[in-house]
């Protein structure tokens, strides 16, 4: 039986409403850059809703790659599915992190909780799709060229997200409390 949701696709769900969420700021807020946001959000909300529909079926491959008697080439092409897709998706997620920093100082008062929660929401979503990259990269051919840029970029993804929601909500605390 098919899977039709994993902890990927939930975490990139969430994600792309916390980047609807962030659309609300920008709109409300009409800073200046109002139009190039907007698009950025809406383009990384579209990429977290399209990487949603693809860690299913990146999923479902693998199991049936599992199942059968798939070749070790063609088990390892449909596991690096269940690895690319969650890291494309964090991509996305950390970006639109980035973009409630660059907003920060532009922000209505109105919509500052809201900017903290798109972050924090972002954040969190950055966490569950590394949570999965962790659960699928040591099953790859451990420690060769793939791992290890995996890795490296799984870690830098990470901190870049937790570095850019501590200033959001750092922004955020203390315009509430003004």
């Amino acid at each position: 039986m098919p899977i039709d949701r994993t902890g990927v696709a939930t975490a990139a769900v969430a994600a792309s409403l916390a980047l609807d969420l962030l659309s609300k700021v920008i709109e409300v807020s009409k800073p200046v850059q109002q139009d190039e946001w907007l698009a950025a959000a809406r383009r990384e909300a579209d990429t977290l809703r399209r990487a949603a529909d693809e860690d299913v079926t990146a999923y479902n491959v693998y199991l049936q790659c599992a199942r059968t008697s798939a070749g070790p080439e063609e088990q390892e092409r449909a596991l690096r599915g269940t690895i690319e897709v969650p890291m494309n998706a964090a991509r996305a997620a950390v970006a639109g992190i980035e973009l409630c920093v660059a907003m920060a100082d532009s922000v209505r008062a109105s919509v500052t909780a809201d900017l903290g929660v798109a972050a924090a929401l972002l954040a969190g979503a950055v966490r569950g799709m590394m949570l999965c990259v962790d659960a699928n990269l040591p099953a790859t051919a451990a420690h060769d060229l793939y791992y290890e840029a995996v890795r490296t970029e799984r870690r830098d993804l990470e901190e870049r997200a937790n570095r850019s929601v501590s200033a959001v909500v750092a922004r955020a605390t203390s315009a509430e409390s003004r």
